[in-house]
């Protein structure tokens, strides 16, 4: 059985903020290239879908990448690889702008990539 557990809006905050701060902890001055190839499959199986392209883009203009570039991604590869060669994104600051999405499952994976290295 695989149910979808929803969490009360202040513990899923609480959470949230206990897991923006651990990134914040370990990864802090650390650019995105430190997730692995796993995480970022992980990622972009989140974002990879017709109905997800347009949070990914979202993503994109929160990390100050321009409309007429994210128009263009149609995939989480396409943003990495744009923030990783163009710009020298901090992987906290990704985690900070994915905590602004409605899915919490972003932020939960670049958290654990960290915390089980």
């Amino acid at each position: 059985m695989n149910e979808r557990v929803t969490l009360p809006p202040l513990l899923y905050q609480h959470q949230m903020e206990q897991k923006l701060q651990t990134i914040w902890e370990i990864a802090q001055g650390q650019s995105i290239e430190i997730l692995n190839y796993d995480t970022i499959q992980d990622l972009s199986l989140l974002f990879d879908s017709p109905q997800q392209i347009c949070v990914l883009r979202k993503l994109g203009l929160s990390l100050g990448v321009p409309p007429q570039l994210t128009a263009h991604f149609h995939s989480f590869q396409d943003l990495f690889q744009y923030l990783r060669t163009s710009t020298y994104t901090q992987l906290p600051q990704l985690a900070q702008a994915a905590a602004l999405l409605p899915n919490f499952e972003v932020v939960s994976r670049i958290h654990n990539a960290l915390v089980n290295k």
